[in-house]
């Protein structure tokens, strides 16, 4: 029931105290229960990316015991993540170039004479599910659509990507393939 006249609330103001005021009310709440404030979504986690071997020979898709001496075949990439995500190895490759314009670019004709530089070249990547906990991801060289990497030395980045599109990319790797 309204009334026409004081007391009610008035801006800045209080009202006469009566039975119905039984609640005080404070500042935000700092519990994360439910009616709390909303929580961020956790990004996946990466941890211990790491390579079998950082110097290897390129090889078949098909695995097999060599008993000659020297470098490996292929490579064993392991990883844990906090939850399953998408995961994108992605190989790239430092290679000459020439200062253009505060760029480096493709060595050509028409530069040079400019000063030599070193650019980042994408390879190629894969990409494959990834499962909570460890994986192992073997590799010989060989990517999807028939390309192989050439012999050569490379850096690998591992990107994790979840179902929310929350995605992290670890640190580098570097690898060797030799002939």
């Amino acid at each position: 029931m309204w009334r026409d006249s004081p007391p009610w609330p008035r801006p800045g103001g209080s009202s006469e105290v009566s039975p119905a005021d039984r609640y005080t009310f404070s500042g935000a709440s700092t519990t994360t229960g439910t009616g709390g404030p909303a929580l961020q979504p956790v990004k996946p986690t990466i941890t211990g990316f790491s390579e079998s071997s950082s110097r290897w020979r390129r090889g078949h898709s098909l695995p097999h015991i060599s008993s000659a001496g020297g470098a490996p075949v292929g490579t064993t990439f392991s990883f844990g993540l906090n939850e399953p995500a998408a995961v994108t190895l992605t190989f790239s490759q430092r290679v000459p170039g020439r200062r253009v314009s505060g760029r480096c670019v493709a060595p050509g004709h028409s530069n040079a004479g400019r000063p030599r530089c070193k650019r980042t070249l994408v390879a190629g990547s894969f990409v494959a599910p990834g499962h909570a906990g460890l994986d192992r991801a073997s590799f010989q060289g060989r990517l999807p659509g028939s390309k192989t990497l050439k012999p050569g030395s490379y850096l690998v980045s591992l990107t994790a990507r979840d179902a929310r599109g929350q995605k992290i990319v670890s640190r580098s790797l570097s690898f060797t393939i030799v002939s």
